[in-house]
């Protein structure tokens, strides 16, 4: 669409009138500096409806309505907010795009590729990887009225959902198909959230209440060094591009020897102090501290090794201590508990 704002688009079926037909809902709006975050300036405008402002086609000087992309011009009472007319057509059924644009997304959540990838990437030259499961789910979420947790509880069933993310001789190099599960790093909220339920230690944002988690932040310019060092996006765009992927050597030093992942390790109202104080055995101390990991008891073999380790530490507290802590340490920084697989 950015393409036809200055000539018809030469690959795909947008034109300018339809650039400036949707540029047509916003037309009417007036814009001020927002509000302050913590005594600062977030970078973020009021919005607010005028009654007045129309767009003019450049190439032909005249005045557009507004009008749906691809779709009819409605009618719109003078005063009427015109981008509540936008949203409800957005949100329709009537409306050709919504419900593909959401169900691949939400693939793409699920899965780290969406049938259309890149996500947000839909042209007809991008066609997606499998177009009758797109229509499919697309259909299907708009008959139980556009409900994500119908559409994911549907997909979470499936057996490509289920797949093992080990890989054959034969499917070894598809990245495309959904052969095989993706193993891929947990997004920033994701890992610190996780980070905060291993531990049992809760994050504190400044002004927000203590236990706050990461993933309910809604202010992208919300500075937080281990969200940040994970590719937390600053959400002044809406294509998902905006997310840092790469794996990066800040990402390490949060791991290994950052603060953040240390003060909640030695918390004296965290998992450690307390299994500490609890009085139980080595035997369940391990147990337990796999399930708040890696959500799976140890093995036999691994159950047996850390056991050993943690009766050398013997009846000494801070011996004890600090072994149950390198233990949780190990288990944070394990590939198991760190990526989606």
């Amino acid at each position: 669409m950015q393409c036809a704002r200055c000539h018809n688009h030469p690959g795909e079926r947008w034109t300018q009138d339809d650039y400036y037909g949707l540029a047509a809902f916003f037309a009417r709006l007036q814009y001020r500096n927002g509000p302050f975050f913590i005594e600062i300036y977030d970078k973020e405008e009021t919005i607010f409806p005028t009654r007045q402002g129309e767009v003019v086609q450049p190439r032909t000087g005249q005045v557009v309505p507004p009008k749906f992309l691809g779709d009819s011009i409605p009618s719109i009472p003078p005063y009427a907010d015109r981008r509540e007319i936008l949203a409800r057509w957005l949100t329709s059924p009537d409306n050709p795009f919504f419900a593909r644009a959401a169900v691949n997304r939400l693939w793409f959540h699920l899965f780290g590729r969406g049938i259309v990838e890149p996500v947000d990437d839909f042209r007809s030259t991008n066609p997606p990887s499998h177009e009758e499961l797109l229509s499919f789910l697309a259909t299907e979420f708009r008959r139980h009225g556009f409900d994500r947790k119908h559409l994911i509880a549907a997909i979470m069933k499936s057996r490509t959902y289920q797949l093992s993310s080990r890989t054959t001789a034969t499917n070894a190099e598809d990245d495309k198909y959904f052969s095989h599960a993706r193993v891929r790093l947990l997004g920033a909220e994701e890992l610190l959230d996780a980070i905060v339920s291993a531990t049992g230690a809760a994050e504190k944002f400044p002004e927000f209440p203590l236990g706050t988690p990461a993933v309910a932040l809604a202010d992208g310019e919300y500075q937080h060094p281990f969200l940040e060092a994970f590719g937390r996006p600053a959400r002044a765009m809406a294509c998902e591009c905006e997310r840092g992927s790469d794996t990066t050597l800040i990402q390490a030093l949060q791991l290994v020897g950052g603060r953040l992942v240390q003060d909640k390790i030695h918390n004296d109202h965290g998992r450690v102090s307390r299994l500490i104080t609890s009085g139980r055995k080595n035997a369940e101390i391990v147990d337990e501290l796999f399930l708040a990991t890696l959500t799976r008891h140890p093995s036999p073999e691994e159950t047996q090794d850390l056991v050993a380790r943690l009766d050398r530490a013997g009846s000494n507290e801070p011996a004890r201590r600090q072994a149950v802590e390198d233990l949780l340490w190990a288990l944070i920084n394990h590939k198991e508990f760190l990526f989606q697989h």
